[in-house]
């Protein structure tokens, strides 16, 4: 494959729109937190002496602006109650958010399965899809619909992994999956982070309390599990070691919205919660090939030229269909994970475990 381009590097040197952007806001920077292909991250300090966070949409591309504005409108006016938290907001403009230094704990995947962590996140999740109605208040615009959202998302992932690490009917019944479980996705809706990882989170330094951070990707009407597994999948364990998640799950779906959303014994819930765990399931094991070789999607080639690359290649037998065996070694456990998904036995069986509460949620719901 063409080795990817590096993504573009913001500019902030004086002169350019960012320092200008800065200067009006009296801040000056102390060092840079993130960098991605939209969004530059960078804590700052305030003539006065207060620190703050500046994210800065580089790109300009509309999309990343509306994802910039929607986060702007939650920081600034969602009403959010404990064990939840949101940054506070301090400014926004065209293009700029900005918000208070959080000084809590960054999270992180160690922290995955920290038992009194994984209770106060499940808690926070729960306040944080009953804000739903708020969230619509204030105007929070989506890009596309839950169905194509999905679609187009899944497409993208099987087109990587084929044919070197999924074979065709896998991608195949992976697509059927998901189509299958569409309707009862749509019937239940909540607002959703979309992106609920432990580095978007952070724990208060003096409450406990669980700061929901980089909310851009927000989505305003998504399934409730839809946050659930994308939290679970960030753990590369085997299915049948999903100890922890099981209790989340548990002490997740005791409160509302979910208790009243979804009915975890019907056939609905099953078909749902397999067409999200094998979308996601997808999603993580192409997340951590491109992670792997420190690549970007389509290789960083416009899409279409990215397809015609590949099926050039593919078509001449230039070596598509071997992994190496560093990466096969890497990727064993996400792919194993898939293929209980796609297997009706096996889903089965992980299923009943993750409904089938253990000793401690038992204990807690007592």
């Amino acid at each position: 494959m063409t080795a990817p381009s590096p993504p573009p590097s913001p500019d902030w040197s004086p002169g350019s729109h960012l320092a200008a952007v800065l200067a009006a806001l009296e801040l000056s920077v102390l060092r840079q937190l993130d960098s991605s292909e939209d969004f530059l991250t960078l804590h700052c300090e305030h003539a006065s002496g207060q620190q703050r966070v500046v994210k800065y949409c580089h790109s300009g591309r509309a999309d990343a602006l509306r994802r910039l504005r929607n986060e702007a409108l939650l920081t600034r006016s969602l009403k959010v109650r404990r064990p939840l938290r949101v940054l506070r907001h301090c400014a926004d403009g065209p293009g700029f958010l900005v918000t208070e230094f959080e000084r809590g704990e960054a999270l992180a995947p160690r922290h995955l399965g920290d038992a009194a962590l994984m209770a106060k996140i499940a808690d926070a999740l729960a306040v944080w899809q009953s804000l739903g109605d708020g969230a619509h208040a204030l105007g929070i615009s989506e890009r596309e619909t839950t169905r194509h959202f999905l679609h187009k998302v899944m497409l993208k992932h099987l087109l990587h992994l084929w044919p070197t690490h999924i074979g065709l009917a896998q991608c195949w019944r992976a697509w059927r999956l998901l189509c299958a479980g569409l309707a009862d996705i749509e019937a239940a809706s909540v607002l959703c982070h979309a992106d609920l990882m432990p580095t978007n989170m952070l724990r208060d330094a003096t409450s406990d309390d669980v700061v929901f951070i980089d909310l851009e990707g927000v989505i305003a009407a998504h399934h409730p599990l839809y946050d659930v597994l994308s939290f679970f999948t960030i753990d590369a364990r085997p299915l049948e070691k999903w100890d922890w998640q099981r209790d989340f799950l548990h002490r997740y779906l005791a409160q509302p919205p979910a208790a009243q959303l979804l009915a975890r014994q019907s056939a609905g819930f099953a078909r749902a919660y397999r067409a999200l765990l094998s979308f996601l399931l997808v999603y993580r094991y192409n997340e951590a090939r491109i992670n792997l070789g420190h690549g970007r999607y389509f290789d960083g080639l416009p899409k279409r030229r990215y397809v015609l690359t590949k099926l050039v290649r593919l078509l001449s037998g230039a070596g598509l269909l071997t992994a190496s065996a560093r990466v096969e070694g890497e990727l064993a456990v996400r792919k194993a994970n898939l293929h209980h998904a796609l297997d009706d036995h096996a889903f089965g069986r992980h299923l009943a475990h993750m409904l089938t509460a253990s000793p401690a949620a038992q204990g807690h719901a007592a």
